[in-house]
């Protein structure tokens, strides 16, 4: 190998001889320091043993990297081989660590994570880590580091509340316990962040109960959407908000006037057979049908998302109702999904001299698919009743008070039976 003294003439006068495909000269003040001429193309180099091995290095094109920089870059590589550091090892790891990204692995984790949890746990940390987590998705799982985490989570919180941002730091902090074991990265960067603790009021439960005022306006502010109509399908058959929005075609029997949901789709785990009013009836045979989708809202193969937007958009509706007739009029006080849940059950207890129903408890416990009083305990054990046609009748009369009780009115676009 041809050693020279490197200066900027003698640099720019090497070639390649007749004949020669490829060509290395070195520079006598740098011993291991040199130029590459392979073809039209000319590299600076570093070359040295480690290990009893030959590594060489390649620092870029000469022309483009100034002799000064590349000499520089040579002596910052001889040093860290003098330390037992085999500097283009630690590049080829660094490409390998930035390959892994949040988003492949994620969809490797839940691929191990489904079958070892219940079907609703699993579906539950599927939605945060791929849809609250996705702007992360892009990141080396090794460089996202706690501020990451907790910037993050504060926007999750500002958007969606305090319960969706600690649902999402749990999610975050079991995938990365999955990836700290299976030696994808070193590090847990949710560990150091806590949940968010409630305010004390929530923290016993939430009690909201919208009065029949309220419940009409809601119902009033609902459009012919994916959103109007499972909100209206919420307040007519009281089941949970999971449990409409991904509701299936196939759990449907419109023949018996009944929905029946799998045990993997519901809270407790039992199978929920539940009847249907008519006007329950009628805005889901208005749905859409999409080619080869068994979900009847949503967007693609998925089930309906998007609650946050949605639910903010019903509350503008609302509070714009409420302003054509008093501009002063305040926004309707904070309410949740899941507080209509409540709102039935409590009109259906509710003595129809307090305007309720005087539903019989366990029929409503039936309605909620709760597993208490006839059918909790040693009970449930032997009172496998369903109460079909008890809860036919009292959802048909609970259907009734919403529309024409003075709560709200049927649905005007649905299709006629």
């Amino acid at each position: 190998m041809p050693l020279i003294r490197f200066t900027k003439s003698n640099i720019e006068s090497l070639r390649l001889k007749p004949g020669e495909r490829e060509c290395k000269y070195f520079d006598t003040s740098l011993k291991g320091f040199g130029i590459r001429l392979q073809g039209a193309a000319s590299t600076w180099i570093v070359q040295y043993r480690l290990n009893g091995k030959t590594r060489r290095v390649t620092l870029g094109r000469v022309g483009v990297l100034s002799f000064e920089r590349a000499k520089k870059a040579a002596k910052e590589e001889l040093a860290s081989a003098g330390l037992g550091i085999d500097t283009r090892e630690e590049k080829r790891k660094a490409r390998k660590e930035a390959n892994k990204t949040l988003g492949p692995l994620v969809e490797l984790y839940l691929k191990d994570y489904e079958p070892r949890v219940r079907h609703n746990t699993y579906r539950s940390t599927k939605l945060y880590l791929q849809t609250h987590w996705k702007p992360l998705h892009s990141a080396p799982v090794g460089k996202i580091d706690h501020s990451d985490v907790a910037r993050h989570l504060a926007i999750i919180r500002d958007g969606s509340g305090d319960s969706s941002a600690n649902h999402a730091r749990v999610a975050l902090s079991g995938f990365y316990a999955w990836a700290v074991e299976h030696g994808h990265t070193d590090n847990n960067p949710v560990m150091l962040i806590r949940a968010r603790r409630r305010a004390k009021a929530q923290a016993r439960g939430r009690t909201r109960c919208l009065s029949a005022l309220e419940l009409k306006e809601v119902w009033k502010a609902c459009e012919d959407d994916n959103f109007g109509s499972i909100v209206r399908l919420l307040i007519l058959t009281l089941q949970r908000r999971e449990e409409i929005a991904a509701l299936s075609w196939s759990e449907i029997d419109f023949s018996n006037k009944t929905i029946e949901l799998p045990s993997h789709r519901t809270k407790n785990g039992y199978e929920h057979l539940l009847p249907l009013s008519d006007e329950s009836i009628r805005i889901l045979r208005a749905a859409p049908h999409r080619k080869d989708v068994d979900y009847l809202f949503g967007k693609s193969d998925s089930p309906f998302s998007g609650f946050s937007k949605a639910k903010k958009t019903l509350d503008q509706r609302i509070l714009y109702s409420r302003q054509k007739l008093d501009p002063n009029a305040n926004p309707m006080p904070h309410w949740t999904l899941h507080d209509l849940r409540r709102t039935g059950s409590t009109l259906m207890h509710d003595s129809p001299a307090d305007g309720g129903l005087g539903t019989p408890p366990h029929v409503v416990e039936a309605i909620l698919n709760h597993l208490s009083g006839a059918k909790g305990g040693v009970a449930g054990v032997y009172n496998k009743a369903q109460y079909l046609s008890e809860k036919r009748e009292a959802l048909n009369q609970w259907a009734k008070l919403v529309l024409f009780g003075g709560l709200g009115k049927p649905s005007t676009t649905s299709a006629q039976l």
